[in-house]
């Protein structure tokens, strides 16, 4: 393998660029993968432009970031760039966008693209915008969907603390709030991780927090419990404690997540650059220069460890350089001392960083993650860090784990069990968990982390090892099953955390089993309620509940019925209250014997007496019935008055109904499913010319004589054979020498058996003959319009032919052109004469006009239209046109016009011939006639004159000297004065 490294600082970005991969390619020639790191201070896309033209097709990746790290120094603005070429080397990419909006969908999405190459190992370098928020869920999707088997380290975009905008790049394209990956596999790396902050004081509960925001801490705003850790914070210093005292997070090893406050809120809520974990047990962290640079040469000599480094990539929080200042130098002299003196090195000032502080990346914040590349080697004795009280560590994790609790409602099982899994991976550091929820032979897969598939979990649970752990939720695993599984043996340490974590998790799975048999239970009980109160509440009969001389309870009916509403009774108001006088001694006896057990049930009549005094008859049932210790009575009651009322309002239908059957005009009978009819109506009746009751019971097709009996035809055969068929059919009956529209329905009863057809016979026998008439009518003018001389067409509102006769379809050279438009048929000038026409026509001014036309010989054909519009109640339906054929007329007017401009030219021929004539025997005026017409002519168009009076004048100034034909040439010609004679002859 070989490396090159280059970097520049010019001011010009395509210079920087450019200069920075032409360096790094002296050293390793064409790369295979190429790593790019800028500072915000340069155009990102035409730096990424210029190192893409020197590398050419090389695979890179990069981002934007606080500053670069070349050798033993920071550049805060510069480019630095990093390539690799070998044989062996394989390398693939990817960039997602959109982080923010859905991060684990991203990282899973990435992962899916690197697993494409069918690169199977090796090293994935993560670059999320450190903007983003979540970037622990893209982490999560990257690793959940690429699994174990691959190493992860990287660091997050970010700019020179304007926390405005970042980049990230792959050789396809540059990005903002993305995350970009490359998998390298084919050299060996080693990677390390570490910050060297330690815990002080006593450990804090982050109460509530969402995302990247604290809101509480231990039960109280998360600022007020901060200060007081650190003996009082002053709010405008909160920064400077924040740098210097950051929160940290252990797991069962005594590694601690670091989290870093950025921004204190108006609410006294702590923003972090990173979403810091829910319920989770930390400390107040410090730490000392001297052991976070010891830390720094610590992690470098780790990450070297099995490697014989040939480069190094830094991977170092912007908040040390800041934190460290002129210090930050000698942990980047410790790194180089750990790593080696002539290994090229390149790093960045990151925005957070991703490694593995045992077998899981994270991301974590102030920390330095380092990637050492180049041969392997036999891994040298491990790197002893500086230690930490794992007692401490312990008491933290067993704290959170015994304070996990499902709290119902308020949130999802499955929320809480994916959160909880997050939780063992932060906690125990496990590479590989599943949970299994359900009985053995029904169990399925809720949620797990660093597993391809389904199948790679079922495959595992199988086999057993000493790297695996399957814990039983429930006495026999009837809840469900958690694996749990490293790249390490686990120690019996880690199965007691892991067995606690589990009867944990069985907890609330018992607990969301009694939630949700408490839930179904009184959503059993809220249906039965509901039920009840639906049966009451809507029942127009009025119901009861006595308990003693109360009411227990009134429906709205009951209430109604006597005046009141049911708040006014029930608690209030006795039976005996509401009953009249006379009658309230009987009631009450009647009450008492259910209520001492004398009589169980009874039903009787009784006069109420409503709020205003009036009296209504009432009959009442009642039960007496045991609710919990007490007796009551529950019952109906009934207003007699109003069934009195429903009746005498039936009966009165009942006649409307008759009356309105028997005054319809139409033939009406119903029939059974047999065909025998049980009822007609008096129009069918009076069309037979019979009594009504002598066609009941007969068979209707025996009745009318019907042709039609057991055809679709047949409205009893399609009631009963095509249930949704509603069609009406025209039907003859030569019998009654009629025609009728024929329509049936189905009466039906319960269950919904069919009980009745209901048959409906309309006479249109006059509307047949009218349709008859219409129709000779039709035919008859359409023979007139075929035979006529003329073209006649009828278009429709929008413009399509719905109508054409012979001599139109011959104009228009189409046999077919029903339902094309007519406009199709003219050119452009033509159809928007047309269009005007129909324009006019349709405000009341239509007229004749003249249109051109070419025949499919492309002859012309004149045509003088006529266009009239078609109106329905004022609405415009389309138009009718009559095309006459006047061809012959214009061309006998166009051959006229030839003839007369054929005399006229000879006309001219003549007048010219006797103006040169004149010319001939006058020598010395010669040319003077043809002058002065010319002359004239000219006169005449710049006065405007027509054509024909310009014509005129030319003509006019030819003939001017006529005379001159008739003077002898002796005198024309004489030199002398002329006698009075020769002047005479002149004249």
């Amino acid at each position: 393998m070989k490396v090159g490294v280059g970097y520049s600082n010019q001011a010009d970005s395509h210079r920087a660029g450019q200069q920075a991969a032409r360096e790094a390619l002296k050293s390793s020639g064409r790369p295979v993968l190429t790593f790019l790191f800028t500072t915000d201070s340069y155009n990102q896309k035409k730096v990424w432009e210029a190192v893409k033209a020197v590398v050419g097709n090389s695979r890179l990746v990069g981002f934007c970031a606080g500053g670069i790290i070349v050798g033993d120094s920071v550049i805060e603005q510069g480019v630095a760039v990093l390539t690799l070429s070998g044989r062996g080397l394989r390398a693939a990419t990817s960039l997602q966008r959109d982080l923010s909006k859905d991060p684990y969908a991203a990282g899973c999405a990435a992962g899916e693209e690197l697993l494409k190459s069918g690169i199977r190992k090796g090293t994935v370098f993560v670059f999320p915008d450190g903007f983003g928020t979540d970037i622990s869920e893209a982490l999560w999707g990257l690793y959940n969907t690429m699994g174990s088997d691959f190493r992860y380290v990287g660091g997050a975009a970010g700019d020179n603390l304007r926390f405005f905008k970042t980049h990230q790049f792959t050789e396809v394209v540059l990005e903002s709030d993305a995350l970009a990956v490359a998998l390298l596999d084919g050299v060996a790396i080693g990677t390390a991780i570490g910050h060297g902050w330690k815990p002080e004081g006593e450990p804090l509960v982050v109460t509530k927090a969402s995302g990247k925001r604290v809101f509480e801490i231990d039960g109280t705003a998360a600022f007020e419990a901060y200060s007081a850790r650190l003996g009082g914070v002053p709010e405008e210093q909160f920064e400077q404690y924040g740098m210097r005292h950051p929160l940290g997070f252990p797991d069962i090893w005594g590694n601690y997540l670091i989290r870093d406050p950025l921004t204190l809120k108006p609410d006294g809520s702590i923003e972090f650059v990173t979403e810091v974990p829910r319920d989770a047990v930390g400390y107040v962290m410090i730490g000392t220069e001297g052991e976070l640079i010891g830390t720094a040469g610590a992690i470098a000599e780790e990450a070297s460890r099995g490697v014989k480094p040939k480069f190094a990539l830094i991977f170092d929080c912007i908040s040390r350089y800041l934190l460290l200042g002129e210090a930050f130098e000698e942990e980047l002299r410790a790194i180089r001392a750990s790593i080696g003196p002539e290994v090229p090195i390149v790093g960045v000032l990151t925005f957070g960083e991703v490694g593995a502080q045992e077998e899981v990346p994270l991301f974590h914040n102030k920390t330095v993650a380092i990637a050492v590349g180049g041969d392997g080697r036999p891994e040298g004795k491990e790197v002893q860090r500086q230690g930490t009280d794992l007692r401490i560590a312990e008491l933290s994790v067993l704290h959170e784990v015994s304070s996990m609790s499902f709290d119902g409602p308020r949130t999802a099982l499955s929320d809480f069990l994916d959160e909880s899994i997050k939780k063992a991976v932060r906690l125990f550091g496990v590479p590989r968990c599943s949970l299994l929820i359900g009985p053995e032979n029904d169990r399925k897969i809720v949620t797990s982390w660093g597993f391809r598939d389904a199948g790679e979990i079922k495959e595992r649970m199988r086999t057993a090892g000493p790297n695996r752990v399957c814990l039983f939720l429930g006495e026999e695993g009837e809840l469900g099953e958690l694996l749990m599984e490293k790249a390490s043996p686990i120690t019996g340490r880690e199965r007691k955390f892991y067995s606690l974590f589990a009867c944990q998790l069985k907890k609330a799975l018992i607990k969301a089993k009694e939630l949700e048999e408490r839930e179904r239970l009184l959503e059993e009980l809220r249906e039965k309620e509901a039920r009840f109160r639906a049966l009451a509440e809507q029942s127009l009969v009025g119901i009861y509940i006595i308990a003693q001389d109360r009411f227990l309870y009134v429906n709205e009916a009951f209430a109604n019925l006597f005046g009141y509403c049911p708040e006014e009774i029930i608690g209030r108001l006795g039976p005996l209250d509401l009953t009249h006088p006379e009658d309230r001694s009987r009631v009450a006896r009647k009450i008492e014997e259910r209520l001492t057990g004398k009589a169980e049930f009874s039903s009787y009549t009784l006069r109420g007496l409503r709020r205003d005094g009036s009296v209504i008859l009432c009959e009442v049932y009642g039960r007496s019935v045991n609710l919990g210790e007490q007796k009551v009575i529950i019952g109906t009651l009934v207003d007699l008055t109003d069934r009195t009322r429903l009746e005498e309002a039936i009966f009165e239908a009942k006649q409307q109904w008759e009356a309105t059957f028997d005054a319809i005009d139409d033939m009406i009978f119903l029939t059974d499913t047999k065909g025998v009819i049980k009822r007609v109506n008096k129009g069918m009746a009076r069309r037979l010319e019979v009594e009504p009751a002598e066609l009941v019971g007969r068979r209707c097709e025996d009745v009318l004589s019907c042709p039609h009996a057991g055809t679709e035809r047949c409205g009893l055969w399609r009631v009963i054979h095509r249930v949704e068929d509603r069609s009406c059919y025209q039907l003859q009956f030569p019998s009654l020498g009629i025609w009728v529209r024929s329509r049936a329905y189905g009466l039906y009863g319960p269950g919904g058996k069919l009980r009745f057809i209901v048959h409906v016979y309309s006479d249109i026998t006059e509307e047949r003959r009218l349709q008859e008439v219409l129709k000779r009518t039709e035919e008859e003018l359409r023979v007139i319009l075929e035979g006529a001389s003329d073209g006649f067409v009828f278009i429709d509102p929008q413009g399509i032919i719905r109508f054409s006769n012979r001599k139109i379809r011959e104009i228009l050279s189409d046999p077919h052109p029903e339902g094309k438009p007519l406009g199709e048929f003219f050119d452009e000038r033509n159809r928007e004469l047309w269009e005007r026409q129909i324009q006019k026509s349709r405000r009341g001014k239509g007229g004749i006009f003249e249109i051109v036309l070419r025949d499919v010989e492309g002859q012309k054909r004149y045509l003088q239209v006529s266009c009239t519009t078609y109106l329905e109640e004022g609405l415009y339906r389309g138009a009718f046109g009559i095309f006459h054929d006047v061809t012959k007329e214009r061309e006998a007017e166009a051959a006229l016009e030839e003839y007369r401009e054929a005399l006229y030219q000879s006309f001219f021929g003549v007048a010219e011939a006797l103006a040169r004539a004149i010319e001939e025997r006058d020598p010395y005026t010669s040319g003077h006639c043809l002058g002065v017409a010319k002359l004239a002519m000219i006169i005449g168009r710049k006065m405007g004159l027509p054509e024909k009076d310009v014509k005129g004048l030319y003509i006019s100034g030819l003939l001017h000297d006529i005379g001159k034909v008739g003077v002898p040439v002796e005198i024309l010609a004489k030199p002398g004065r002329l006698t009075d004679a020769e002047m005479a002859l002149i004249r």
